[in-house]
């Protein structure tokens, strides 16, 4: 069994104060964060969950609604692998050095840094874990990630940041679960490429992909449910929903 929680679905400009997205992803024998805003010690607090809980970090990119909270989580007694680019990693070092100079002896004995290259993969020491990267497209460079879950032979995607990409669609082949940023609910001229909802619909029917969660939703779009079906629905015949903060899917 994989448990998805949604920490939170909101866009670098959410309806609710601190609600970035971020999601957390617990195996049996894991616990995987994907992005780390301003507020991810809040968002882990309302589950009972502190820095130590977080096993693996995945940083998509270097935007500041997903990474800024990430030195935070160097308060702490375990270890840590984070996964991202080989640049998103190297802001991640400067970040700390800059704001935490203190926190440098904890950067080098906690923290085992894998730089992925795009299509790269990457196997978790304790084999539960599959994860595979893809280039997206978006205004700053960014990774969408594929996890697959070979205990229980599950996949999610997550497409971070992307305005509509064949990338991202090549990565969600087929894939359980396609969480997929949905900024704009109706395509407009100012995107700096994100989605709007009917796109990441084409996107989850072109991979085939078996439910659908729209997240990184926007400040100010309708909130008319309706309106979010009519979209996805001209394009994707599948289980679709709007996650809310603090929701827990289960794959099995």
């Amino acid at each position: 069994m994989v448990k998805v929680t949604f920490l939170g679905i909101g866009s670098a400009t959410p309806a609710s104060p601190g609600d970035h997205t971020a999601l957390l992803v617990r195996t049996s024998k894991q616990a995987i964060l994907i992005d780390a805003g301003p507020t991810i010690m809040v968002q882990l607090g309302r589950h009972g969950l502190e820095a130590d809980h977080v096993d693996l970090l995945l940083i998509t990119h270097t935007h500041g609604d997903h990474t800024l909270g990430w030195p935070m989580l160097l308060f702490r007694q375990t270890p840590l692998t984070v996964i991202g680019s080989p640049q998103s990693i190297e802001v991640l070092k400067q970040l700390v050095l800059l704001i935490y100079p203190e926190l440098s002896k904890q950067l080098r004995s906690w923290v085992c840094f894998q730089a992925l290259e795009p299509e790269g993969l990457w196997v978790s020491p304790r084999g539960d874990v599959i994860l595979r990267v893809a280039l997206t497209n978006h205004a700053h460079p960014c990774y969408a990630y594929r996890l697959e879950f070979p205990d229980i032979g599950r996949s999610l995607v997550y497409s971070g940041d992307t305005g509509l990409s064949r990338e991202v669609e090549e990565l969600a082949r087929g894939c359980d679960l396609l969480i997929h940023e949905a900024t704009y609910l109706y395509p407009r001229a100012d995107m700096y490429q994100h989605s709007s909802v009917g796109q990441a619909a084409q996107v989850a029917a072109a991979a085939r992909c078996h439910a659908l969660a729209l997240v990184h939703r926007n400040r100010g779009e309708p909130k008319a449910l309706e309106l979010y079906e009519e979209e996805v629905r001209a394009h994707f015949g599948g289980r679709w929903w709007l996650p809310y903060a603090g929701q827990t899917h289960i794959l099995v």
